[in-house]
């Protein structure tokens, strides 16, 4: 039977149990699939089963990417409002426990890939890199995901495959070093387009 506890399911950037609609997560347990691993292949839409493996938050399917024997990475449904939630993983039929979680409106994270350093590419779509890295005055683009809603908004497991600013943009802060930079510097703060869950910021970096 699947096998899973309420602090085993973690937002994907950050490892943290904070979590958002339209975010991308990390479930942790045993038993998820039986033997193997399944990675998704999709244009539109996430799909809500794979390998025999689906994820309910309540009644309302999430979006897989990836399922194996100790990990299921998925994605949060948009269409869910902050609250308490049930998830039950369910494997060939046969359902796990349900376990309860929370979901705030907003869960932001940035990837970083080495651990510890943001994952960032240069305006020409270089990574920025220890070999390649950032100037002053630059525009760098940054990942991450749990930013919230946008317009437009996408649908509950929908690549998007536009651009759509966060609403709440006039209250969106990026530090560097621990301080705000000047919010004319952030030019987009919003999903990715041909991703799903994805969110980008690019941003013109202090001069100094």
């Amino acid at each position: 039977m699947p096998s899973f506890t309420s602090a085993s399911l973690v937002n994907a950037a950050t490892g943290q149990t904070v979590l958002a609609p339209y975010s991308i997560c990390s479930l942790y347990g045993t038993g998820l699939l039986l033997n193997g691993a399944v990675t998704a292949t999709s244009h539109n839409e996430m799909p809500v089963s794979l390998a025999g493996v689906t994820v309910l938050f309540g009644t309302i399917p999430a979006g897989l990417f990836y399922v194996s024997p100790g990990q299921i990475n998925l994605l949060v449904p948009n269409s869910l409002t902050p609250g308490s939630y049930s998830i039950t993983v369910i494997r060939d039929g046969l359902a796990s426990q349900s376990v309860p979680v929370d979901l705030q409106g907003v869960a932001p994270g940035l990837f970083a890939s080495p651990p510890g350093f943001a994952v960032a590419l240069h305006a020409d779509g270089r990574n920025v890199s220890e070999s390649s890295p950032a100037v002053p005055g630059e525009v760098v683009v940054f990942y991450g995901t749990g930013l919230g809603r946008t317009d437009p908004d996408p649908a509950d497991r929908e690549i998007a495959s536009w651009a759509g600013m966060i609403i709440h943009f006039a209250d969106f802060q990026f530090l560097v070093d621990g301080v705000a930079i000047d919010a004319v510097r952030v030019q987009y703060a919003g999903v990715a387009p041909s991703s799903a869950g994805l969110y980008q910021v690019n941003v013109r970096l202090p001069d100094n």
